[in-house]
């Protein structure tokens, strides 16, 4: 996830959409001011202290970053996301799980190591629930806002340089010159699965059950997002991308971006980034007059 409070704009970077693909891209708009957790290696650097201090994470939710910065400067700034074909993405983490089973430290991945065909995961425990680091939630979790309220803008994956074209030409603002105005908007791929996705219609064709599993799993996201389900009752080729994204539609309607916060707002707003409450600690108050507390020790970084 990204907080650029330079640009005015928040990424929230769900599980498994090519979120790294765009923080990446996005990480070059970055000043001392701005926050970025997961997704770059500056990111991956600073997210335990960023988790344990105000919650925040890789794959924070755009309600948990709300409650962080606070609904008024949340609400001004340009927000969005980037979403994947539910078939596509439920495919990919399967694949991505089995490639974490190499890494010895994620032990919380033993219940899939014997789950080797994709149907049998779908047909798992493991597949009904959260899964490592919530990844097996829909989408509309990381989208989803209290009172129907909504992000300005959620991209796809299949139309994903488009998108980040249309992005950039609502953010990162440098005076009356966009910042990225002599970049690419050409997003380079980062842990993109190479899985073909013909294979991936035909194994559910062959498996009806399987199909079921993935759209009842993920109907808000086939709904929100306006992906098609797959027909069952032909063999003609699939069209992953939303409906928008087609050529019988107009390819992306026009947002009214919110302007940056007023002087005055920015003070009403509070602090950038509140910190996560926890509570009094035990045995806090006021130090005793002439008493030395211990203090951080030498070499070390407080967070």
């Amino acid at each position: 996830m990204i907080i650029n409070h330079t640009g005015s704009f928040v990424f929230v970077h769900v599980p498994k959409a090519a979120g790294t693909s765009i923080s990446r891209l996005f990480t070059k708009f970055s000043t001392y001011r701005d926050l970025e957790v997961g997704g770059t290696p500056l990111g991956e650097a600073v997210q335990p202290f960023f988790k344990r201090r105000y919650g925040l994470a890789k794959h924070s939710t755009a309600q948990e970053i709300e409650a962080v910065m606070g609904e008024q400067r949340f609400g001004k700034y340009f927000t969005f996301a980037f979403v994947r074909n539910p078939y596509t993405r439920a495919f990919s983490i399967f694949n991505y799980l089995h490639r974490q089973q190499d890494r010895k430290t994620l032990k919380t991945l033993a219940a899939v190591s014997s789950l080797t065909e994709f149907g049998e995961f779908l047909r798992s425990e493991y597949f009904a629930g959260d899964g490592m680091d919530r990844i097996l939630r829909p989408q509309t979790f990381w989208t989803d806002l209290p009172s129907q309220r909504a992000l300005d803008f959620v991209g796809s994956v299949e139309a994903i340089d488009a998108d980040v074209a249309y992005i950039l030409s609502h953010t990162v603002k440098a005076g009356k010159k966009a910042a990225h105005s002599e970049e690419s908007s050409e997003v380079q791929a980062r842990n993109r699965s190479t899985e073909n996705p013909n294979a991936l219609w035909d194994l559910l064709r062959q498996d009806p059950e399987a199909e079921r599993l993935i759209y009842e799993r993920y109907q808000s996201d086939f709904e929100r997002f306006g992906y098609e389900r797959l027909d069952m009752s032909t063999n003609a080729s699939y069209d992953e991308r939303r409906l928008r994204d087609r050529g019988d539609q107009a390819h992306l309607k026009v947002l009214d971006i919110k302007p940056a916060l007023t002087p005055e707002e920015d003070a009403a707003a509070g602090p950038l980034i509140k910190r996560k409450p926890n509570g009094a600690k035990k045995g806090g108050g006021p130090k005793a007059e002439g008493k030395k507390g211990p203090g951080p020790k030498r070499g070390k970084w407080v967070a």
